[in-house]
Protein backbone atom coordinates (compact mmCIF):
# COMPACT_ATOMS: atom_id res chain seq x y z
CA UNK A 1 0.00 0.00 0.00
CA UNK A 2 2.86 2.69 0.54
CA UNK A 3 4.28 1.88 -2.77
CA UNK A 4 0.99 2.03 -4.43
CA UNK A 5 0.35 5.59 -2.48
CA UNK A 6 3.84 6.78 -3.48
CA UNK A 7 3.41 5.68 -6.95
CA UNK A 8 0.17 7.27 -7.22
CA UNK A 9 1.59 10.85 -8.32
CA UNK A 10 4.47 9.18 -10.68
CA UNK A 11 3.56 9.05 -14.29
CA UNK A 12 6.34 6.76 -16.27
CA UNK A 13 5.89 9.49 -19.46
CA UNK A 14 6.50 11.92 -17.17
CA UNK A 15 9.60 10.35 -16.15
CA UNK A 16 11.23 9.00 -19.55
CA UNK A 17 10.45 12.63 -21.09
CA UNK A 18 10.44 15.07 -19.15
CA UNK A 19 12.17 17.92 -21.48
CA UNK A 20 8.50 17.54 -23.56
CA UNK A 21 6.09 17.36 -21.06
CA UNK A 22 6.70 19.94 -18.67
CA UNK A 23 3.26 21.52 -18.79
CA UNK A 24 1.25 18.23 -17.40
CA UNK A 25 0.78 18.96 -13.98
CA UNK A 26 0.01 22.52 -14.95
CA UNK A 27 -4.25 23.61 -14.99
CA UNK A 28 -6.09 24.01 -18.21
CA UNK A 29 -6.85 22.55 -20.96
CA UNK A 30 -4.41 19.39 -21.92
CA UNK A 31 -5.24 18.81 -25.40
CA UNK A 32 -7.41 21.63 -27.07
CA UNK A 33 -6.69 24.99 -27.62
CA UNK A 34 -8.83 28.23 -26.68
CA UNK A 35 -7.44 29.85 -29.95
CA UNK A 36 -8.47 28.85 -33.76
CA UNK A 37 -5.68 27.97 -35.70
CA UNK A 38 -3.41 30.48 -37.29
CA UNK A 39 -4.67 31.26 -41.20
CA UNK A 40 -1.90 30.60 -43.77
CA UNK A 41 -1.07 34.42 -45.45
CA UNK A 42 -1.61 34.64 -48.75
CA UNK A 43 1.30 36.21 -50.66
CA UNK A 44 -0.59 38.46 -53.22
CA UNK A 45 1.22 37.93 -56.60
CA UNK A 46 0.55 40.68 -59.63
CA UNK A 47 -1.03 39.10 -62.51
CA UNK A 48 0.97 39.94 -65.82
CA UNK A 49 -0.71 40.21 -69.07
CA UNK A 50 0.50 37.22 -71.07
CA UNK A 51 2.01 37.38 -74.53
CA UNK A 52 0.41 35.02 -77.37
CA UNK A 53 3.43 33.57 -77.62
CA UNK A 54 3.52 32.39 -73.53
CA UNK A 55 -0.39 31.44 -73.49
CA UNK A 56 1.10 28.89 -76.99
CA UNK A 57 3.87 27.60 -75.09
CA UNK A 58 1.64 26.85 -71.94
CA UNK A 59 -1.37 25.48 -74.10
CA UNK A 60 1.70 23.20 -76.07
CA UNK A 61 3.27 22.46 -72.44
CA UNK A 62 0.18 21.36 -70.69
CA UNK A 63 -0.88 19.06 -73.81
CA UNK A 64 2.80 17.48 -73.76
CA UNK A 65 1.77 16.78 -69.94
CA UNK A 66 -1.63 15.52 -70.70
CA UNK A 67 -0.07 12.91 -73.23
CA UNK A 68 2.74 11.77 -70.87
CA UNK A 69 -0.05 10.87 -68.04
CA UNK A 70 -2.03 9.12 -70.85
CA UNK A 71 0.53 7.35 -72.10
CA UNK A 72 1.30 6.56 -68.24
CA UNK A 73 -2.07 5.46 -67.28
CA UNK A 74 -2.37 3.48 -70.27
CA UNK A 75 0.88 1.30 -70.29
CA UNK A 76 0.00 0.31 -66.25
CA UNK A 77 0.12 -3.29 -66.15
CA UNK A 78 1.36 -3.95 -69.83
CA UNK A 79 4.39 -1.52 -69.68
CA UNK A 80 4.58 -0.59 -73.66
CA UNK A 81 2.46 2.20 -74.71
CA UNK A 82 2.75 1.04 -78.63
CA UNK A 83 1.12 -2.23 -77.83
CA UNK A 84 -1.52 -1.22 -75.49
CA UNK A 85 -2.57 0.87 -78.58
CA UNK A 86 -2.48 -1.75 -80.88
CA UNK A 87 -4.41 -3.63 -78.90
CA UNK A 88 -6.89 -0.82 -78.56
CA UNK A 89 -7.21 -0.57 -82.49
CA UNK A 90 -7.52 -4.50 -82.60
CA UNK A 91 -10.54 -3.95 -80.11
CA UNK A 92 -12.03 -1.15 -82.09
CA UNK A 93 -11.60 -3.13 -85.27
CA UNK A 94 -13.38 -6.48 -83.65
CA UNK A 95 -16.09 -4.19 -82.81
CA UNK A 96 -16.58 -2.38 -86.35
CA UNK A 97 -16.53 -5.63 -87.84
CA UNK A 98 -19.14 -7.62 -85.59
CA UNK A 99 -21.17 -4.38 -86.45
CA UNK A 100 -20.64 -4.78 -90.28
CA UNK A 101 -21.58 -8.24 -90.07
CA UNK A 102 -25.02 -7.55 -87.74
CA UNK A 103 -25.97 -4.96 -91.20
CA UNK A 104 -25.30 -7.53 -93.59
CA UNK A 105 -26.77 -10.23 -91.93
CA UNK A 106 -29.94 -8.39 -91.41
CA UNK A 107 -29.95 -7.33 -95.09
CA UNK A 108 -29.49 -10.89 -96.67
CA UNK A 109 -26.03 -9.99 -98.07
CA UNK A 110 -22.83 -11.42 -96.97
CA UNK A 111 -19.84 -9.69 -95.73
CA UNK A 112 -17.29 -9.14 -98.50
CA UNK A 113 -13.89 -10.64 -98.40
CA UNK A 114 -11.65 -7.83 -98.42
CA UNK A 115 -13.33 -6.13 -95.51
CA UNK A 116 -11.22 -8.04 -92.79
CA UNK A 117 -8.32 -6.84 -94.54
CA UNK A 118 -9.34 -2.75 -94.25
CA UNK A 119 -7.92 -0.48 -91.74
CA UNK A 120 -10.01 1.27 -88.87
CA UNK A 121 -10.44 4.08 -91.22
CA UNK A 122 -11.07 2.44 -93.67
CA UNK A 123 -13.74 -0.02 -91.93
CA UNK A 124 -15.56 3.40 -89.74
CA UNK A 125 -16.13 4.57 -93.33
CA UNK A 126 -17.27 1.34 -94.89
CA UNK A 127 -19.77 0.89 -91.58
CA UNK A 128 -21.19 4.49 -91.95
CA UNK A 129 -21.49 3.91 -95.58
CA UNK A 130 -23.22 0.36 -94.99
CA UNK A 131 -25.32 2.26 -92.29
CA UNK A 132 -26.79 4.28 -94.73
CA UNK A 133 -27.09 2.43 -97.62
CA UNK A 134 -29.37 -0.43 -95.49
CA UNK A 135 -31.32 2.00 -93.23
CA UNK A 136 -33.63 2.34 -96.24
CA UNK A 137 -33.71 -1.41 -96.90
CA UNK A 138 -34.91 -2.35 -93.31
CA UNK A 139 -38.24 -2.53 -92.77
CA UNK A 140 -39.49 -0.89 -89.24
CA UNK A 141 -41.92 -2.36 -87.05
CA UNK A 142 -44.89 -0.33 -88.59
CA UNK A 143 -44.28 -1.02 -92.20
CA UNK A 144 -44.11 -4.87 -91.00
CA UNK A 145 -47.73 -4.49 -89.31
CA UNK A 146 -49.23 -2.63 -91.57
CA UNK A 147 -48.50 -5.69 -94.51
Amino acid sequence: KELAAAMSGFCCCKWNFKSRYRDMDKEGPKFSVDTPAPRPQMMAVEMQALTPEERERRRQLAAEKAQERQDVSMARGIGNTSKVKSLQERGEKDMLLGRLEELYAKSGEELPMHVRMLSLQQLRAHLDETQQRTAGKNPTPATIIGK
